[in-house]
């Protein structure tokens, strides 16, 4: 849960300061003021039209780049903001190189985390991998590979209780009879001379 929320906030201030990159590029690209400037700002407003206050002030312009943001870090690319000038194409290829790399490894980070949250069932899964290629190697009948994979899924918990004691067995002979004694609180508690043991 740490590491998930690690990459959700390293994905949150990525996206914040492509956005102000983004967005000071339309408020302050244009370095002439005397000749007609077009910025992907300008651009988006007249292809979509509306209100003129949604395209001015800082805040709202911070909302339509950080939109932009998140959506080329999502590899959505919806395409209505698009890069109006040579400085805006370049600005634009960078952000994108840079967000595009840290989904792939987000992606990549959150499969390898959510694969390793159970380990025994993904020992499980790598052991029924194993035998089914085992089977298949050795043209093994149908019938056959049943009762063996039936073994396996049957002796699943027995492989699981056998992990729990070499766990245990690691452990120091105090840590055990805690151990043991709060397992089996609930029985100890039903048996009266076991019942006031420390």
């Amino acid at each position: 849960i740490v590491s998930l929320a690690k990459f959700m906030l390293s994905a949150g201030a990525l996206c914040h300061w492509m956005a102000c990159l983004w967005g000071g590029l339309a408020m302050h690209g244009c370095v002439d003021a005397d000749t007609d400037c077009i910025t992907w700002l300008s651009a988006l407003q007249a292809a979509k039209q509306g209100p003129p206050q949604t395209y001015q002030g800082p805040f709202q312009v911070y909302s339509i780049a950080l939109y932009w943001a998140v959506v080329t870090l999502t590899t959505v690319g919806y395409g209505d903001i698009t890069p109006q000038s040579a400085m805006e194409y370049c600005v634009s290829t960078f952000c994108t190189s840079l967000l595009a790399s840290l989904w792939a490894y987000i992606i990549g980070s959150v499969c390898g985390i959510v694969a390793t949250m159970d380990p025994s069932e993904g020992d499980f899964r790598r052991t029924m991998d194993d035998l089914n290629e085992m089977l298949a190697e050795h043209s093994v009948p149908q019938p056959l590979r049943k009762r063996f994979r039936r073994y396996f899924h049957e002796s699943r918990e027995v492989i699981r209780q056998r992990e729990s004691a070499r766990v245990v067995a690691e452990m120091s002979p105090q840590l055990r009879g805690e151990l043991a004694h709060f397992m089996h609180k609930d029985w100890l508690s039903r048996v009266h001379y076991l019942a006031q043991m420390p």
